[in-house]
């Protein structure tokens, strides 16, 4: 009996250890990762500003030599409401080079899914610095976020 009590106060503890975790992480009390640092809003290019279709590609813009591409969403897809919606992030984005089509595929329970890249997307109306090369790009989601893309001087 005396174990179980035992087994059950650890149980408890570390509830309290978690819970008390997810407090101070959501209320920045807990240090997070420095983000990179978007450049001047007077030095911005913008290359892409836009309402995203279920799985059709973007116009084409481009990522020039010596910039840096940024992304923020701009409008939440219609799936990041709900209860659950934007534990992963709001919104999947996959980038594909101007021209070509979305590489896709059946998912694990056979609806279609992308086997491109993934840029998560966590917060809204958030800047998030792009990994694309310099050229012509286009972006792609299951579902309709609003974006925004700009460009940046790298120098």
């Amino acid at each position: 009996m005396r174990e179980d009590a035992s087994r059950g106060k650890r149980g408890v503890l570390s509830l309290v250890a978690i819970c008390a975790f997810l407090l101070m992480s959501s209320c920045g009390l807990i240090p997070q990762a420095a983000s990179p640092k978007i450049c001047a809003e007077a030095a911005r290019t913008e290359l892409l500003k836009s309402r995203l279709q279920s799985w059709v590609p973007s116009v084409p813009f481009t990522v020039g030599q010596g910039s840096a591409a940024w992304l923020q969403v701009t409008l939440e897809p219609e799936a990041a409401s709900g209860p659950f919606g934007s534990i992963a992030g709001i919104a999947d984005l996959h980038p594909i080079p101007s021209g070509s089509s979305p590489t896709t595929g059946p998912g694990v329970d056979g609806s279609p899914e992308s086997k491109d890249p993934t840029i998560v997307v966590k917060k809204s109306l958030t800047w998030q610095k792009l990994d694309l090369a310099p050229g012509a790009w286009q972006l792609y989601s299951e579902w309709d976020p609003g974006i925004e893309v700009v460009g940046c001087p790298t120098t």
